[in-house]
């Protein structure tokens, strides 16, 4: 009998272990989460975390709770400037002369324009000058550093800027598919950025990944 109430003993904890283990990565992907639903589908695991860690007594609930809170801040705070999320901050660019910036309604930076769209966007200039305020063709040498990682939502789709600032302060931004693609094929030249194939670090996709979990349904049921 005491053997099997210590098994049972054993068998409990490491339960309990890995539920609270498992909730507090659902939580801290909830955290790092870019897209749309940002921590809302980790409200369940936070309430669940709540209840299990009742059995540890008020200490360690509280100790618990205040060190996920802190790191949590951290990551919910100013994410398109945190580091730990978009790792290539700091990377600078070196945008040749030919290139073009435009500027449009509700942007604070300016869009880079390759030498081949600039002729597509002229003439939507033209079509609608009250969403492209103004192009002009940069007759020199753009040198700047990445700066942050603007979030945007369209259609439930998370959309991405990657923007540059340089020496006077001034704002550029980027796609980050036409960014790779620029600095692959050398029209735009970046060592920091040579071979990136995604602004956001793996380990960030990954546990922000744990919010489509409502969703898991559907891809077991549709095999």
């Amino acid at each position: 009998m005491m053997r099997e109430y210590f098994l049972e003993l054993i068998l409990d904890t490491i339960g309990r272990i890995f539920f609270i283990v498992i909730s507090i990565f659902f939580v801290l992907g909830g955290a790092v989460n870019i897209g749309i639903t940002g921590l809302v589908f980790a409200l369940p695991f936070i309430v669940y975390l709540f209840y299990k860690l009742d059995y540890y007594g008020t200490f360690v609930k509280n100790i618990t709770i205040i060190v996920l809170l802190i790191v949590c801040t951290f990551f919910l705070w100013d994410k398109p400037k945190n580091a730990l999320i978009f790792p290539h901050l700091g990377a600078e660019i070196e945008v040749p002369a030919g290139w073009a910036y435009m500027r449009v309604s509700e942007s604070t930076s300016h869009f880079l324009v390759p030498p081949e769209r600039i002729n597509y966007w002229k003439a939507d200039m033209e079509s609608d000058p009250d969403y492209i305020l103004w192009l002009k063709v940069s007759e020199k040498s753009i040198i700047a550093t990445m700066s942050r990682v603007d979030i945007s939502y369209e259609m439930n789709l998370t959309r991405l800027n990657v923007v540059f600032k340089d020496s006077s302060g001034m704002l550029f931004s980027i796609t980050p598919k036409d960014l790779i693609k620029a600095v692959t094929i050398g029209t735009i030249q970046s060592k920091g950025l040579k071979g990136v194939e995604s602004f956001q670090s793996t380990w960030s996709q990954y546990l922000g990944n744990l919010m489509l979990w409502p969703s898991l349904p559907l891809f077991i049921f549709s095999e």
